[in-house]
């Protein structure tokens, strides 16, 4: 798995990290983690797994591409952390309605109340959909 500094700006991390990690190399390393946690539950699905990625669903991976087309061929079902603070209703659609367009689904919708009342707009505008 690769473990990147992404406090750096995409063009300097890859420079420092000797080069672009190519879109094929991060989905054969994901493929292969996967496979060894299926392996070792003798193929139960009795477990989750969580794919942490940093940054916001449009933000690039490391060879640039968007880290929502580049995590798609695995067709996870996801939990998208929205934002609680001021703004955040409109980050959290957003987010939401680029994942929707590509295809993902979701199981759950999260994030930290800072008092702001989010989720009843947020309630209202998701259980439309």
């Amino acid at each position: 798995m690769y473990d990147l500094n992404f406090r750096e700006e995409n063009k300097a991390l890859t420079e420092r990290e000797n080069g672009v990690v190519e879109d094929a190399a991060v989905l054969e390393s994901l493929k292969n983690e996967l496979e060894v946690i299926n392996k070792d539950k003798n193929g139960k699905f009795d477990y989750i797994c969580i794919v942490e990625t940093a940054g916001a669903v449009a933000s690039p991976g490391p060879s640039s591409t968007l880290q929502c087309d580049l995590y798609r061929p695995f067709r996870f079902p996801g939990v998208l952390v929205g934002d609680g603070r001021l703004g955040g209703i409109s980050r959290t659609i957003s987010a939401y309605e680029s994942l929707k367009l590509r295809g993902y689904d979701f199981v759950a919708v999260v994030f930290e109340d800072h008092g702001l009342v989010n989720e009843v707009p947020l309630l209202s505008y998701l259980r439309n959909r």
